[in-house]
């Protein structure tokens, strides 16, 4: 099983600051990849977004993985958490709350489009306390930007 884990950050406001993503992967305790990245600054930009680009992220990155994977292992699949403590991404992705609009809309609907065969992939709201290591990667990515 993979455990994924994600965070969106814009600092120093929200919306309208520089937004960044950490994220984390995990098979038990080994890790297995980890980025950070700023996607942008200005009014486009918001934690939201944050998020989503960090989902899509990890999206990209699972694309190739899972061929390998399968590839590896006489086509099992393997089940994937994505941990979040936005609740906004959780119930958006589980389908809980509609989304209409809204800075992150499109990536939204680009997520929807890459999740859609995959039925391995579920969506869990973890507390801010529990994703402290990809928020330390979010911030990291701020940092490593303004040196």
């Amino acid at each position: 099983m993979l455990n994924v884990y994600i965070d969106g950050s814009c600092q120093p406001v929200n919306p309208g600051g520089t937004a960044s993503y950490g994220l984390i992967v995990k098979r038990g305790e080994s890790l297995i990849f980890q980025t950070c990245k700023v996607v942008g600054s200005g009014k486009e930009m918001s934690n939201n977004v944050a998020e989503y680009k960090g989902l899509l992220a990890f999206l990209s990155w699972y694309i190739s993985y899972a061929k390998e994977y399968d590839n590896k292992n006489d086509n099992e699949i393997e089940q994937v958490i994505v941990h979040s403590d936005s609740q906004l991404l959780v119930n958006q992705m589980n389908r809980k709350w509609k989304a209409t609009s809204g800075l992150y809309y499109p990536y939204y609907k680009s997520a929807i489009l890459l999740t859609q065969y995959y039925k391995n992939i579920e969506y869990k709201w973890i507390p801010r306390e529990e994703n402290s290591d990809a928020d330390n990667l979010a911030n990291e990515a701020i940092a490593n930007e303004r040196h």
